[in-house]
């Protein structure tokens, strides 16, 4: 009305920001002043019998839908009311007549006109249009909220000042987030009426605009039901004060600064649509002129036969007195028919929660939500899903590997085969396990799904790792499989133009996420050799030329590939990783470095026990900034919809507070029923759910977590002390190399010496004959044959930075080189290690063993022959041979049981310093004394030392060995226990079994060791580190010589 009489345009949003009738009036005065000049409207323009007419985009768009899908009603007939009772036939007819007559709309017939081609170069094709259908089967659900319980929601949109739409909508948002696993971007479309302007108010037709309503939902710890109500009444304000910019023109500019893929497809934007009438669609207390009232008859919404439908999903109110009725229609080939079923539950849960507490916790309000759709069972099996997907695109590629490439019926074929020779050959039968042993391939996938299963079969028996001990057998059934990959895993969002990669060992419970939720989901997956993941760039590449879309990856080899090549995750939809902690920096690398960003980068965590995952943690360069600037670490997240988790103390088992450390407990869905054929294990890891009566039994993990005020979970460690390095578990009392020095001749670090060992390369020097003739050894030569000049000398051996040790260069000229090099390689060792003495609180220990003291032999022969070959050597080191304090510098200097004490004084270091002299074993033996030492939490820290050939090379393991090159050499490796990398220290590797004896009398000589002895101390090393099986256990060996 006040279009037309005052010429004034009041849009929704302003009614309401306008709560009464004084502030009303103000903003209609305010809204005439400022429009100058007066608004112009367009008249109606009459269209004449057989005139040309343009056809508006909302028609235009009819028309396409029509032609594709003739048979179908929908935008003609969207809803119809079935009526029963007694009804007056002839005024039912007389009142039909009267709208035709009113409304030319329902009188006129349209003719098409084909204006042909301009220049006709190819002959036009018939098309099928049934090949180019774009909508789909759906399943529907009906769900009706009783008047009571649609009262209290208007009631409540009322006190909010709000309609019912914006409050009904807002709670489909929040079921729609946890549906999206905890999305906080939702996009949804609604259809409005644009009859705002006069010349149309009065027309007869679909006047309707779509919009996408974009919400960015609120996420903090404090965040309630009120502040997302909030954000989404915001966001429909604005929405519907520009609601007459049609859609078409939105997308078509979209299209133009967006290369986005999903703007090219039959819905752009949004893949969910929300309706509800604002109005009621009968009134039962209108009287007819016949007295009559509706109350006479019974009427509800009749569901068309149509039952298909161009979205993912659609939810419409049809409106029925003052109940709520509505329709959840999902697209058939996406969804489960299930699915609509627990939509319609969890919104009548998130409804009940919000009227009985509109204050409540966001993140309360998701649990309610979550626990709701968990109690929905799914009913199909892994078979029966990628039947569906099979039939559904039957040419579509389903598996890629090097040069073989199947279609999903070339691998239903296969998998046929392989059940049809199992069943008639081998006779197998329901709960027979069937082993697998082969590499990846094709032919691994199909024999998977070759095997017939019911849902509540098992879907695979997998072992854990072991690494806590006794490897225990895991059964899962397929309901849980297909739980996680088509119902709690929307994060994911495969779908069939997805490509997955599949890297991880099917020995690993992983491989589910890449097997099933590529093929589950319609998508092709890539199969990929261990071999790549080990070349950071070459992988790289495959994933860029492959397109690769869902990725799953061990954080290991997630950190070496984001180091190598950070933007390799460029443009997929969806990186998964998991098996470690996760490196915030090295995250946000990828968010930032990669082009375009990876849409989704989640951090996950399951144990085996539980169908693989258990929570998830989506991140964002803003919460990673958030974690980087707290120093805290990426949290594990939130559980997934069908899992329930609990932090509990560990005896008592009673729930822990926020910011309180507990054992982690799981239920839900995915918990396995136990350890194969192992029940007092059973019994001690799967216990009774003294929580929730719904969920049978619940997980121990073992693992100790914090429940974080947001709602995620922080994980903190083990309960049994274990630490994890790349993805194994490894317990405290474990003792690992943390940092290593090494000199060996003229290699100066121990990356030069691996690099020589590899490369094949001998590292000795040589001097020919004729140079030894030439610097005048020929009569040493003549008296000894048998000389062969090759030894390992040690390059600048002599070089020694007396400054920076804080030592006078008369002290250290008179000190024994060896001590020299011993502590100039303790420091590059403990440096290596990331140690600083002067910070770290605990105590480091010395064990070294150093040769013979050769500077004090030097001595003494200066002391006797004072006047001959040594005058040069004594005016250059200022030594006197009467000065008392000289003498004893050179004897502490050249001690070789002082060697610890004196590295020990100058590093200061406060553990235990022991030298260590066994002759030819004193660094193993050393090595020995060390771990000992740190067993019993005394310190930590090791030192080796040095051994001939007649040709003067060392074949090793040769059959033309022939001795020894002796050598100079420096080797300190420092040691700490495996807790060091909850310190930040890297381990080099794992000191797992260690042993120590002597022959006696019982080897050839005093200098010759015995077989028999040296084999009972390996065996005795390799009890220790609980080796059983040494041929199977071991790959790779190397030897550690005598002589050093």
């Amino acid at each position: 009305m006040l279009d037309q009489k005052a010429r004034v345009q009041v849009t929704i949003p302003s009614l309401f920001q306008s709560p009464t009738i004084s502030d009303f009036i103000n903003l209609v005065t305010k809204i005439t002043e400022q429009q100058n000049p007066q608004p112009t409207y367009v008249s109606k323009t009459s269209v004449l019998p057989y005139q040309r007419a343009k056809l508006t985009r909302t028609q235009q768009q009819f028309w396409l839908f029509w032609r594709i899908k003739p048979d179908n009603c929908y935008y003609n007939v969207p809803m119809a009311i079935e009526i029963h009772g007694m009804v007056n036939k002839d005024a039912l007819s007389q009142s039909l007549q009267c709208l035709v007559e009113r409304y030319d709309a329902l009188r006129i017939v349209c003719y098409e006109q084909d204006e042909g081609c301009l220049r006709v170069r190819v002959r036009e094709t018939n098309v099928n249009n049934e090949d180019h259908d774009v909508s789909h089967l759906s399943y529907v659900s009906r769900l009706t909220i009783n008047i009571e319980l649609a009262e209290n929601l208007l009631k409540l949109a009322v006190e909010n000042d709000c309609t019912l739409y914006t409050l009904v909508l807002t709670i489909f948002k929040c079921v729609l987030s946890v549906f999206s696993h905890n999305s906080t971007d939702i996009v949804i479309d609604t259809i409005i009426s644009t009859r705002s302007q006069p010349y149309v108010t009065g027309l007869f037709g679909p006047m309707i605009n779509t919009l996408a309503l974009r919400t960015r939902l609120p996420d903090t710890p404090e965040t309630t039901f009120i502040d997302v109500f909030n954000t989404v009444k915001q966001t429909l304000s604005f929405a519907m004060e520009n609601h007459e910019c049609p859609f078409a023109d939105i997308v078509n500019c979209l299209r133009q600064v967006s290369s986005d893929k999903s703007l090219l497809t039959y819905m752009p934007l949004f893949r969910v649509i929300f309706e509800m009438n604002g109005y009621d669609m009968i009134n039962s207390e209108k009287k007819f002129s016949d007295r009559t009232t509706w109350t006479s008859f019974s009427d509800h919404s009749l569901l068309l036969p149509y039952t298909k439908s161009n979205t993912d999903f659609q939810v419409t109110d049809h409106g029925a007195a003052q109940e709520i009725s509505m329709l959840f229609d999902i697209n058939r080939a996406i969804f489960e028919e299930k699915t609509a079923e627990k939509l319609c539950a969890c919104f009548v849960t998130a409804i009940y929660c919000v009227v009985k507490n509109p204050t409540c916790l966001k993140n309360d309000l998701w649990k309610e939500i979550q626990q709701t759709g968990s109690n929905i069972q799914t009913p199909l099996t892994i078979h029966e899903c990628f039947n569906q997907q099979a039939v559904c695109d039957p040419t579509a590629e389903a598996v890629v590997y090097k040069n073989i490439r199947w279609t999903y019926a070339d691998l239903l074929h296969r998998a046929v085969q392989i059940g049809a020779i199992l069943q008639q050959d081998f006779n197998v039968t329901q709960h027979t396990i069937v082993g697998l042993c082969m590499k990846r391939s094709p032919d691994l996938i199909a024999s998977m799904l070759g095997i017939s299963v019911k849902q509540t079969d098992y879907c695979y028996s997998i072992y854990t790792s072991g690494s806590t001990g006794r490897p225990k057998g895991i059964t899962i059934q397929h309901q849980a499989v297909v739980r996680r990959i088509r119902t709690d895993n929307q994060f994911i969002n495969i779908t069939p133009y997805g490509r997955t990669a599949q890297l991880t060992s099917c020995s690993f419970d992983v491989y589910i996420l890449e097997v099933y939720g590529a093929l589950l989901n319609g998508a092709l997956l890539i199969i990929y050799d261990n071999n790549y993941l080990f070349q950071p760039k070459l992988l790289a590449f495959m994933f860029q030329s492959d397109k690769i879309s869902h990725v799953y990856i061990p954080i290991p080899i997630f950190n070496m590939l984001v180091e190598h090549v950070p933007g390799a995750f460029g443009g997929m939809d969806c990186i998964l990783f998991a098996g470690d902690r996760a490196n915030p920096r090295l995250m946000r690398n990828v968010l930032v470095q990669s082009q375009p960003s990876p849409k989704q980068l989640v951090n996950v965590y399951g144990p085996t026990e539980i169908t693989c995952i258990a929570t998830c943690y989506q991140a964002s360069i803003e919460s990673l900034d958030k974690i980087i600037r707290h120093g805290s670490q990426v949290p594990i997240g939130i559980p997934l919809p069908s899992t329930s988790v609990y932090s509990v103390h560990h005896y008592s088992l009673d729930l822990t507070s926020d910011d309180d450390e507990g054992e982690l407990l799981i239920g839900g869905f995915g918990v396995s029923d136990g350890y194969l054929k192992m029940p007092e294990k059973t019994a001690l890891s799967f216990i009774p759910n003294i929580f929730e009566n719904n969920i049978d039994h619940l997980y121990r993990t073992g693992d100790i977590v914090k429940q974080l005020r947001d709602g995620n979970i922080s994980f903190i460690g083990w309960l049994d002390d274990q630490v994890k390095i790349a993805g194994y578990q490894l317990s405290d009392t474990d003792i690992a190399i943390i940092g290593m020095s090494a000199r060996y001749g003229l290699l100066e670090n121990s990356s030069e010496f691996w690099h020589t060992l590899v490369n094949r390369t001998d590292y000795c020097s040589h001097v020919s004959t004729e140079e030894l003739k030439q610097s005048g050894f020929e009569q040493l030569l003549k008296q000894n044959p048998n000389y062969v000049y090759a030894a390992c000398t040690m390059k600048n051996a002599n070089c020694f930075d007396h400054v920076f040790f804080e030592i006078s260069k008369r002290d250290a000229t008179i000190t024994d080189p060896q001590h020299r090099i011993l502590l100039d390689s303790a420091y590059e060792a403990l440096e290596d290690a990331g140690l600083v003495t002067d910070k770290y609180s605990g105590t480091i220990g010395m064990f070294a063993a150093v040769y013979r003291d050769t500077n004090a032999d030097y001595y003494k022969l200066f002391q006797a022959n004072p006047l001959e070959i040594f005058d040069e050597a004594r005016e250059q080191s200022d030594i006197s041979m009467f000065d008392p304090a000289t003498v004893m510098r050179v004897e502490i200097g050249n001690m070789i049981d002082g060697a610890a004490t004196f590295i020990a004084y100058k590093l200061d270091l406060n553990g235990p310093a022991m030298a260590i002299q066994t002759a030819c074993s004193s660094s193993g033996t050393a090595l020995h004394v060390a771990l000992r030492s740190i067993e019993a939490d005394s310190g930590y820290n090791y030192q080796p030392g040095m051994v001939l050939s007649k040709t003067g090379f060392c074949r090793s393991f040769d059959e033309q060995a022939a001795g020894v090159v002796g050598g100079d050499c420096a080797g300190v490796v420092v040691l700490m226990k495996a807790k060091a990398v909850k310190l930040g220290y890297t381990i080099r590797c794992l000191i797992k079994g260690h042993a120590v004896n002597n022959d006696g009398r019982k080897k050839t000589s005093c200098s010759v060791t015995s077989p028999d002895i040296q084999a009972q101390c390996m065996k005795k090393a390799l009890t220790m580190a609980n080796i059983n099986n040494p041929t199977h256990e071991i790959s790779y060996i190397e030897v550690h010589g005598p002589g050093t």
